[in-house]
């Protein structure tokens, strides 16, 4: 079984280190992201609240833009309506290690909002 620290130089530099007591250095370790794939979409918003993207246990991120003219409230459940959080117009958010659905509602009109969801 091996351990894996920092190494205390502050190089930044990972060592795998054996755990049999002897504190033997047997080589850096190399670290990549874990890629995702992209999946780009568009939805309209109106009243009653309208699914973005769905609940994905897969995700890593999504990132919404409202390209409306309009505030959006969004929210995690089709039960919101104007006490949802507040999405300006031409504003972005990314959502980053979160799983949950996001839903969004306007009033009156309708409203464009496009997302792009790595998985």
């Amino acid at each position: 079984m091996a351990e894996v620290i920092l190494d205390g130089a502050g190089s930044g530099n990972y060592w795998k280190i054996n755990s049999d007591g002897e504190g033997l250095v047997t080589g850096p370790v190399t670290t990549s992201p874990t890629l995702g794939t992209k999946t780009f979409g568009l939805a309209w918003i109106g009243s009653p609240a309208v699914s973005i993207v769905a609940t994905n246990t897969s995700r890593k991120t999504a990132i919404l833009f409202n390209n409306s003219n309009s505030t959006v409230y969004l929210g995690k459940t089709s039960t919101i309506s104007g006490n949802g959080f507040p999405f300006l117009s031409q504003e972005t958010i990314t959502d980053e290690n979160s799983s949950d659905a996001w839903f969004g509602y306007i009033a009156s009109g309708s409203a464009d909002i496009r997302y792009i969801e790595v998985v």
